[in-house]
């Protein structure tokens, strides 16, 4: 794929981590359940920059509190923390795109709703 397309060097390199990812089987191809798996990071990426309002990198107590809210789930910050806290590998207070992604990634069909779901 990476030969047909050219990108700069920062951009390839990062499909090509992305790419590894996704092949499980480290054939060197993308079989259909593999790139199937390609755009459900795609869409829980899409979610986790949904909630992450002030484009920091990061999903903030407050941010998540507005993220719940919006769904209908009324949340304390200090209950907002500690869920939080539970996949804050860094405890930095935030959930920085790969803690948000280790927690979540088996989400099916990942979404704003399917997150406050496991949650």
């Amino acid at each position: 794929i990476m030969s047909i397309v050219c990108w700069d060097g920062a951009v390839q390199e990062g499909v090509a981590a992305l790419l590894q990812k996704v092949d499980a089987d480290k054939s060197g191809d993308l079989s259909l359940s593999e790139f199937k798996a390609l755009f459900e990071v795609a869409r829980l990426r899409k979610v986790f920059e949904k909630i992450d309002k002030d484009r920091s990198g990061s999903i903030s107590t407050a941010e998540m509190v507005d993220a719940l809210g919006q769904l209908g789930v009324r949340v304390t910050k200090g209950e907002t923390a500690r869920m939080i806290s539970a996949i804050d590998g860094n405890n930095d207070g935030t959930i920085s795109w790969p803690e948000f992604y280790s927690a979540f990634e088996l989400v099916p069909l990942a979404s704003l709703q399917a997150v406050a779901n496991k949650w």
